[in-house]
């Protein structure tokens, strides 16, 4: 990839090509907002500024330079499609999902996996899976949750969890981009782009949220400490929870 092949847009107009280091002094300078849009040859899509690697960098020292002008139009910008172009001016800036809304839509959709995981006990039960289990019920008084858990078979356990994993990941990856819960509380969960997760990557960020974030709770209390409230798992998957 060319160093100079950096495009960017202001107010409906698209400049460039530059190279990165004069998108960082643009940002740098006031002139380039972090709600822009820039475009290059690697990532082929208008992307915007604050969703860019390294574009809110500061741009790398040089000797006195005098604050940087825009460059001239270039009629052979690329030809795709600009999300931002016509509507740049009265586009509202994009309004991350706190902790609170998350955690109420948490609630909702523990209610709902509550609901399918007893549709699967039940389901177990009729199958026979669960005969150890209910054994042990009248002696329950006796015995540790430890280990009235355990005489649950592995294959229950397997189940609940694929449940759990095709709950989240089917939703997220539809068109709703949100689970029951989320949508409940005018969240949806996107990608750095602001386009639909694939089922790959909100697999990716079940798993991350399940098996990591959900055993070491800072993984959620990040949402405290930066601007885009991205938890753990966002910041693996590369996702972000927007207000709609």
């Amino acid at each position: 990839m060319s160093e100079k092949g950096y495009w960017y847009g202001i107010q409906g107009v698209r400049y460039g090509p530059v190279p990165l280091d004069e998108i960082q002094r643009l940002v740098q300078s006031g002139q380039l907002h972090s709600t822009d849009y820039i475009w290059n040859e690697e990532h082929q899509i208008w992307t915007r500024v604050m969703d860019f690697p390294r574009a809110m960098d500061p741009p790398p020292p040089q000797a006195e330079f005098p604050v940087p002008e825009l460059a001239a139009q270039d009629r052979d910008a690329p030809d795709s499609k600009w999300e931002g172009q016509e509507e740049e001016e009265s586009e509202a800036p994009v309004e991350y999902a706190g902790l609170w809304i998350r955690f109420g839509a948490f609630i909702i959709d523990a209610f709902a996996m509550g609901f399918l995981g007893m549709i699967w006990f039940f389901i177990a039960l009729a199958l026979g899976l669960l005969d150890n289990y209910m054994a042990l019920a009248d002696t329950a008084e006796h015995l540790s949750l430890h280990e009235i858990w355990s005489s649950l078979p592995w294959i229950y356990y397997a189940v609940a969890t694929l449940i759990a994993w095709l709950y989240e990941a089917l939703f997220l990856s539809s068109s709703w981009e949100a689970t029951l819960g989320k949508r409940a509380m005018g969240i949806c969960v996107v990608d750095s782009q602001g386009e639909r997760l694939s089922f790959a990557r909100a697999s990716l960020r079940f798993t991350i949220k399940n098996f990591i974030s959900g055993w070491f709770l800072f993984g959620y209390l990040l949402v405290l400490a930066n601007e885009r409230k991205q938890a753990l798992h966002d910041m693996v998957a590369g996702t972000y929870c927007e207000k709609l």
